[in-house]
């Protein structure tokens, strides 16, 4: 199952970076919402997770959440079977007799929905250590938005990947969504003043992302594709002026590879020993 599900993303995810990367670069110096200076020690950063994150951070992500589909699977009795457990669900659900473009929707706003839920609760204490990874970058632009510690990814993609495989959406839809998100997060995190006017309020713009990047600000701006669910549960915040600060408070997240993974795992061992 997970074979079938590989080659898909990868070939969406750098066909479509092929394309939306230049011309989000292009906006970014044309109509800059701050002006930045990247450093080359940053963009290499950058591109380094663009190699890492779609192809070794996503892979573990959906090999995870489909071993917890496995898992549920196993207990049910359906033995290792995780597609005849799947087969069962998706026999009972009215998500399956839908064309796939109109699942596709509809597994969207399902799904982001539950990315909210999980963007907030990696905003929370216990997981905090490793989504601080992708707030660490104080330059923020399109390219950025790939810094994502796998483990960050695999939580995200659990908690918005088996309930959307439990409610029986075809595996096409499943697959197509991942690339989305990827390729969408790019135009979220454009260093460009878009705010989509009276939609941004249904609609997450990249002055929306930013707010929710903004440094020693309240938290604020969860959603990821719909700016909607933020206006419900009380979370949207466009007020106040452009923001211009970035990163984290704490601010010692190193600026490598390695030292982001393990990161972490050595901020936990730090506050265990205080």
């Amino acid at each position: 199952m997970a074979a079938e599900l590989d080659l898909l993303p990868f070939a969406l995810v750098y066909g479509g970076l092929a394309i939306l990367a230049p011309l989000l670069a292009m906006m970014e110096r044309r109509t800059p919402a701050v002006h930045l200076t990247r450093t080359r020690r940053g963009l290499r950063l950058d591109l380094a997770y663009w190699l890492i994150t779609p192809i070794f951070t996503g892979s573990f992500a959906r090999a995870f959440t489909l071993g917890v589909i496995g898992t549920l699977a196993l207990v049910s009795g359906f033995g290792l079977h995780g597609t005849s457990f799947l087969a069962r669900a998706t026999a009972h659900s009215p998500f399956a007799k839908l064309p796939l473009l109109p699942a596709f929707f509809v597994a969207l706003v399902v799904a982001d929905f539950l990315g909210y839920l999980s963007h907030r609760l990696r905003h929370e204490r216990a997981f905090w250590r490793v989504h601080a990874v992708h707030h660490a970058t104080e330059e923020l632009t399109a390219i950025a938005a790939a810094r994502l510690h796998p483990l960050d990814e695999a939580v995200d993609s659990v908690l918005i990947g088996v309930p959307v495989l439990l409610l029986g959406f075809p595996l096409a839809v499943y697959a197509a969504l991942g690339p989305f998100f990827v390729l969408h997060t790019l135009l979220l995190h454009a260093n460009v003043p878009w705010t989509f006017g009276p939609l941004g309020r249904v609609f997450a713009s990249p002055r929306f992302h930013r707010r929710h990047h903004a440094r020693e600000l309240p938290a604020a701006n969860y959603g990821g594709v719909f700016a909607i669910y933020d206006v419900l549960f009380g979370t949207f915040d466009m007020a106040g002026a452009e923001p211009v600060l970035f990163g984290i408070s704490e601010r010692d997240v190193p600026e490598t590879l390695w030292g982001q993974c393990v990161y972490p795992l050595k901020r936990a061992l730090f506050e265990h020993d205080s």
